[in-house]
C-alpha cells in the first residue's frame, strides 16, 4: 500500500483537503486490486499536459487515464479538447449503439438546456419581461482571437455543469466575442 506522508504533502502542495482525497483514492485502489501502487502527480511526469481553463478537466482526466493505462505518450494539449470531446462522444455512441442524431440535434440541446433552466429557477415567480430576457437558449459562437467554439449564455443563466446548480446570472457580456477574459486580452 502506498503511504503518503501528510507533512510531505503539505510542504509540497499545501492543501490538506487534496491530501485526504488522495488518501481515500489510494485506499479505494487497494480495495479494488491488492498489491504495490505508485502514486504519480502530473507535475512530476514529463510531457504531462497542464490544464489552464476551467472547462477541460473531465476530458483531460479521460485522456490522462487513457495515456497512462495504455502507456502511450501524452500527444494532446488543452487546445485539442474540442476535437477530443467530439472523438469521445463518437466513440461512446458507437460503443453503446446510440443514434448520432440524439445528442447533435438542436432539439436535444434545447430540451437539455431548458430542463436545466427549469431546475435552477421557479419561472412562474418572474415577470414576462424577465422570462423573455433570461429564459433563452444559449448560442455557440467562435472566439474572435483563438477561433475556439464557446457557449455564449449572455444574457442568461450560467451553471456549474451540475443539474440544479446556478453559478451566476449575466445581463451583459464581460468579454463580447471572446471565449474568456484571457482570450480577450491576447490582442
Amino acid at each position: 500500500m502506498t503511504t503518503i506522508s501528510p507533512v510531505l504533502w503539505l510542504v509540497q502542495y499545501g492543501n490538506p483537503i487534496e491530501f485526504i482525497v488522495l488518501q481515500k483514492c489510494s485506499d479505494l485502489a487497494h480495495h479494488i486490486a491488492l498489491g504495490q501502487w505508485t502514486t504519480n502527480f502530473g507535475k512530476g511526469i514529463e510531457g504531462f499536459p497542464q490544464q489552464t481553463t476551467v472547462n477541460s478537466c473531465g476530458i483531460l482526466m479521460l485522456m490522462y487515464a487513457l495515456s497512462l493505462s495504455s502507456e502511450a505518450p501524452f500527444w494532446f494539449i488543452e487546445r485539442d479538447m474540442a476535437h477530443i470531446r467530439k472523438w469521445w462522444c463518437i466513440s461512446l455512441m458507437e460503443r453503446f449503439q446510440i443514434d448520432g442524431d440524439t445528442v447533435s440535434t438542436n432539439a436535444f440541446r434545447r430540451r437539455a438546456h431548458f430542463q436545466w433552466l427549469d431546475s435552477v429557477a421557479t419561472w412562474s415567480r418572474f415577470s414576462a419581461s424577465y422570462k423573455k430576457e433570461f429564459y433563452t437558449m444559449y448560442t455557440v459562437d467562435t472566439s474572435c482571437e483563438c477561433g475556439m467554439f464557446y457557449k455564449n449564455c449572455t444574457p442568461g443563466y450560467v451553471g456549474t455543469r451540475k443539474r440544479g446548480e446556478l453559478q451566476a446570472v449575466y445581463s451583459e457580456d464581460p468579454h463580447p466575442g471572446y471565449c474568456n477574459h484571457f482570450c480577450s486580452q491576447m490582442k
